[in-house]
């Protein structure tokens, strides 16, 4: 159920370009470039891409991966922040644009990780030890 909610809360909108200051794929082609710490002489080349987070809910498998890695609780702040910042379908990250959609996974942790899991581990053991 939360899988369904989460896809048509973030369907889309775990796509972000290479070089932050392009906000759409149709702006984000060709290179840009990155200046080193050592001076502004000490600059690289880089390709604009545009790429999808490894974590995503643009269908409700990839949304339920992703609940996965945060009922597991490796690396959820990471696609917590990610959920921090997505703005439109198909547009860029905006940094912090939507806190309020911690909530989705603090209901989602105290819902599924505590609750639910122990429930199920409780049954599991009970079930085994008849």
């Amino acid at each position: 159920m939360l899988a369904c909610i989460g896809v048509q809360l973030f369907k889309g909108k775990f796509s972000s370009c290479t070089d932050p200051a392009k906000m759409t794929e149709e702006e984000c082609r060709g290179n840009f470039i990155v200046y080193m710490d050592s001076g502004p002489k000490q600059q690289e080349l880089y390709p604009r891409e545009w790429v999808h987070n490894d974590f995503h809910f643009d269908n409700v498998l990839s949304a339920m991966m992703s609940l996965f890695t945060v009922s597991t609780f490796e690396g959820w702040p990471q696609l917590l922040y990610k959920a921090i910042d997505t703005h439109t379908e198909d547009m860029g990250p905006i940094y912090n644009y939507w806190v309020e959609i911690a909530i989705f996974f603090i209901i989602y942790i105290i819902l599924i990780a505590f609750f639910m899991m122990n429930l199920f581990v409780g049954f599991v053991i009970a079930t085994f030890q008849e």
